[in-house]
């Protein structure tokens, strides 16, 4: 099981960001399109209650035109102050839309269905995502994941110095992309 400690902060402007990121030695590492297809498992668990989430991923290299499919499970935040840290479970999906067909046929739903285009950059053990999502705007996500317990204040000392090593506000959003759009809809599903 993966732990994940994310920041996220909306930006006007990610060309600037891409290029601190580049003086700063970050490596390239690829430039991708994601459909994030969020499933409502009401009426047997309720995710939303849990702080859980169940995301069907369709990510498409743009460089490449390859496409992988995945099955997340996102489990409930841990408390932080300007970071979302929860674990989480995937697994490679071969085929998305048979298995929406099965979700759906297990009574489950489509709660929303987020697109995005997003830029990958490694900065040491750090992955930059440079997102531009439809319906919400550009956003840098700072992550670090790994299967092994870690010092979080530690963690979060080193996001904040590389946030500010890129001359970003700390404007931090502790919301996912799915509470961003329900709550922009005005959805009261989550």
């Amino acid at each position: 099981m993966l732990k994940e400690f994310e920041v996220k902060i909306p930006v006007d402007d990610l060309i600037s960001v891409e290029l601190k990121l580049k003086e700063l030695g970050a490596t390239f590492i690829g430039y991708k399109e994601e459909q994030d297809y969020y499933i409502d498992t009401r009426p047997c668990i309720d995710l939303v209650s849990a702080d859980s989430a169940l995301r069907l991923r369709v990510s498409r290299d743009i460089q490449t035109g390859n496409t992988r499919c995945e099955l997340t499970f996102k489990g409930p935040r841990e408390k932080h102050d300007f970071a979302k840290i929860r674990k989480e479970l995937t697994v490679g999906i071969t085929d998305v839309e048979t298995m929406l067909d099965i979700l759906k046929m297990l009574g489950f739903k489509v709660l929303a269905v987020i697109y995005k285009k997003r830029k990958i950059y490694q900065d040491g053990i750090y992955h930059i995502y440079l997102d531009e999502v439809e319906g919400l705007g550009k956003f840098i996500e700072l992550e670090y994941v790994s299967e092994y317990e870690y010092n979080e204040l530690l963690i979060g000392d080193e996001v904040l110095k590389l946030v500010d090593k890129l001359s970003i506000k700390r404007n931090f959003i502790t919301k996912s992309y799915l509470e961003l759009i329900l709550s922009r809809t005005g959805s009261t599903s989550l």
